[in-house]
């Protein structure tokens, strides 16, 4: 096995209202500004996926 077991028994899970995420608002891409192209060869595999997507839904 690559890599050791998740052993669940040490994961500790606090409510709600203690927990804390380690993202912040700056990492996010603001509303009115657009995304970079996607490379054409990640533009054929998204266009892939969609056919996939629609066809699945059929």
């Amino acid at each position: 096995m690559p890599f050791p077991q998740f052993d669940p028994t040490r994961l500790i899970i606090r409510p709600l209202d203690e927990r804390q995420h380690d993202l912040s608002i700056e990492r996010h891409l603001p509303l009115d500004e657009l995304p970079a192209e996607l490379e054409p060869a990640a533009m054929r595999d998204l266009a892939i996926l969609g056919e996939r997507l629609v066809q699945a839904r059929q």
